[in-house]
C-alpha cells in the first residue's frame, strides 16, 4: 500500500514537468527547460521507492539515488537568487548548469560510495536556499521566494524521511512540496509564466535587446 502512495509525487512531478515544458515552448525561456530536466532527474528517487529497488546494496544505484535531487536543489537556489539579483547572461549560466548537472550524473557512476559527500552537500544547499528565500521575502516581500523556500523545506523533510526509512513522512512532504510549487503556478497567469519574476526577466531581456538593436 505504501509503495502505491509513491504514485502521488510521481504523478505530481510529471504534471509539473509538462507545465514547465508548455511554458518553455511558449517563451523559450531556458530556465523552464532546466526546471523540466531537474524535475525528471529528481523523479528517480520516487521511482526507486515505488519499484522497491534495494539501492543500498549497489554503490552506483545508491550514488544516483543521492545525486538525483541535487540538480533540483541547485535550480531552486538559482531561482531564489534571481528574486534578489537578476542573472544578466542566462545563456552562459544555462551552459554552466547543464555541464554541472552532467558532471554530477557522471560522478554517480563511480564505483565508490559518494554518500558521505552528497548528503552534506544536499543539506548545505537546502540551508542556503532557505536562508536566501526568507531574506528575499523580508527584503522585497517576494511571495514566490517564500513559496520556493517552503517547498525546499518540504523536500528536505522528505529526504530526512527517506534517510530514516519513514516513507509516510517522505510521501507527505513531497506532496506538500508540490502543493507549494502549484501555488506559484496558480499565482501566475498563462502569459506571465511560472512566476512573476521569470516573466519580468524575460520581458526585460527582450526590451534590452530591442534597445540595443535600435
Amino acid at each position: 500500500m505504501i509503495r502505491l502512495l509513491w504514485l502521488i509525487p510521481i504523478i505530481a512531478v510529471y504534471i509539473t514537468v509538462a507545465w514547465f515544458l508548455k511554458l518553455y515552448i511558449k517563451d523559450k525561456d531556458k530556465r523552464k527547460l532546466l526546471f523540466s530536466f531537474v524535475f525528471v532527474v529528481a523523479s528517480i528517487d520516487y521511482l526507486v521507492e515505488f519499484l522497491d529497488i534495494p539501492f543500498h546494496s549497489n554503490v552506483i544505484i545508491s550514488n544516483i539515488y543521492f545525486v538525483a535531487s541535487i540538480p533540483l536543489q541547485i535550480m531552486i537556489l538559482v531561482a531564489v537568487i534571481e528574486t534578489i539579483r537578476n542573472i544578466e547572461d542566462f545563456d552562459r549560466m544555462f551552459l554552466f548548469l547543464v555541464a554541472l548537472f552532467i558532471s554530477f550524473l557522471i560522478v554517480s557512476f563511480l564505483p565508490i560510495s559518494m554518500k558521505g559527500v552528497l548528503l552534506p552537500l544536499r543539506v548545505a544547499l537546502a540551508v542556503e536556499t532557505i536562508c536566501i528565500s526568507f531574506y528575499s521575502f523580508l527584503r522585497k516581500r517576494d511571495k514566490d521566494a517564500l513559496l520556493f523556500g517552503f517547498s525546499l523545506v518540504s523536500f528536505t523533510m522528505a529526504s530526512v524521511g527517506m534517510a530514516r526509512n519513514i516513507p509516510e513522512l517522505s510521501i507527505f512532504s513531497f506532496t506538500i512540496a508540490y502543493v507549494f510549487l502549484a501555488l506559484i503556478f496558480m499565482g501566475a497567469t498563462e502569459e506571465e509564466g511560472i512566476s512573476s519574476y521569470f516573466a519580468l526577466k524575460r520581458r526585460l531581456e527582450e526590451t534590452e535587446k530591442k534597445l540595443r538593436l535600435s
